[in-house]
């Protein structure tokens, strides 16, 4: 397949995708109330149309995000997350939490700002101590991650057992697109614009980084530094994602795999728009699972990570048949 085609049947995928959005949740819109007064109205131009906006977005924005880190440290497995900016924002939202219950109820207020705030440091922290170094920056990612998720795993032990019905925590904290503000749209979309259009443009630097570090020199790229940038501004950009709307897993590591998988071809240029285009519907889609159409809701992560399972399967069988 062509990476015009694949972008195409993504951007085509996406009103239909959009209209599922709209309908599916606690209250069954059908489309043709879409426009009537009322309950129906707030309902669908307040609560839903900017969480599928949100969707949307959020979809391309982790998409971009893994297939570049995916390249740049030649590592199928890596995702967003990788500096640790996941566990640092779910030990922020933990914190207010645990802040709010021992008194200073007004901490709820800062459940986002301390989120954000601990992303940042997570990342941060990683790479200060990675500085520049492909394996040292991965190795630190991960020992920031297990230290904040132990931390986040302790305290919510210990919330539970002070609070036991706090399901609007374990939601957040595996991914729960639903409330939503224009406002938070407009600032994704200006991440999701800046994000895709960096990265398409330097997928060239990328493939060359991506076929070694020595070719790279040559053509006077430091990668040590190149790679540093992109994952300072990938960093930022998901610590805004999980400061808003939770971890939401799994879609920067599958999306990038689908788009090699349909175009046969592992090039940045091909690669990266293909992604961009790709991931909105497939966070719209999965969120639209996770909203109700199970009869239930359920955190998107949970959704993700059941279509992320074939897709790994799919990536394992291709790598041992190229072998042969």
């Amino acid at each position: 397949m062509r990476p015009g085609t694949l972008i195409l049947i993504s951007f085509l995928s996406i009103p239909p995708l959009t209209i599922l959005f709209l309908s599916t949740g606690a209250v069954f819109v059908p489309p043709d109330k879409f426009l009537a007064s009322g309950p129906y109205s707030l309902i669908v131009w307040e609560i839903r149309l900017p969480a599928a906006i949100a969707a949307a977005l959020i979809g391309s924005i982790l998409a971009v995000s893994g297939a570049v880190m995916q390249i740049l440290y030649r590592n199928p497995l890596l995702d967003p997350y990788i500096a640790g900016t996941a566990s640092g924002a779910a030990f922020g939202a933990l914190l207010a939490y645990l802040l709010a219950t021992a008194g200073r109820a007004y901490f709820f207020l800062y459940q986002v700002p301390l989120a954000f705030l601990f992303a940042a440091i997570a990342s941060a922290v990683t790479l200060a101590v990675g500085r520049g170094n492909v394996y040292a920056t991965v190795i630190a990612g991960v020992a920031v991650s297990y230290l904040f998720s132990a931390a986040t795993t302790i305290g919510l032990s210990y919330l539970s057992s002070r609070v036991p019905q706090i399901p609007p925590l374990a939601f957040w904290l595996f991914g729960y697109i639903d409330y939503v503000s224009y406002r938070v749209d407009a600032a994704l979309a200006a991440i999701a614009a800046a994000l895709a259009i960096a990265a398409i443009k330097e997928a060239r630097r990328m493939d060359l980084i991506a076929i070694s570090d020595e070719m790279a020199k040559v053509r006077r790229i430091r990668p040590d530094g190149y790679r540093l940038a992109w994952i300072s501004a990938i960093s930022l950009s998901t610590a805004l994602i999980v400061s808003q709307v939770g971890v939401i897993g799994f879609v920067g590591l599958m999306v990038p795999h689908v788009a090699r998988l349909a175009l046969r071809n592992g090039s940045a240029t091909a690669v990266i728009p293909a992604s961009a285009a790709l991931g909105a519907p497939v966070l719209l889609a999965s969120d639209a699972v996770a909203r109700g159409l199970l009869g239930f809701s359920a955190p998107v992560t949970a959704i993700t990570s059941i279509f992320s399972a074939p897709v790994i399967v799919l990536v394992l069988h291709a790598g041992k048949r190229a072998e042969r």
